[in-house]
């Protein structure tokens, strides 16, 4: 996973369970793809029968600053956002 300042900024804050302070867009990438991870909760190790587990392949990860800027696109599970609070989720995919 490649990250920029804003999304290692984002990715510090998951860890410590806190709100990031993101002051612009941030952007990531797997070019290989990750082994899994909840729709639901960031900090499930594992699937289960409901926290919507999913395997993405290759893809990049937007972040904005205010998650206002995605309302009009925002759809779970559909190949332009995967989550809408930042603070809370693996990201933005794009």
């Amino acid at each position: 996973m490649c990250l920029d300042k804003q999304c290692q900024e984002w990715a510090a804050a998951l860890i410590d369970k806190r709100q990031p302070r993101l002051t612009g867009v941030g952007i990531a990438y797997m070019l290989r793809g990750d082994k899994g991870a909840s729709n639901t909760d960031p900090y499930a190790s594992g699937p289960t029968g409901n926290n919507q587990w999913v395997k993405t392949g290759p893809h990049i990860m937007v972040l904005r600053p205010d998650p206002k800027q995605l309302e009009g696109i925002w759809s779970v599970g559909t190949p332009t956002t995967l989550r809408k609070h930042a603070s809370s989720s693996r990201s933005t995919k794009l």
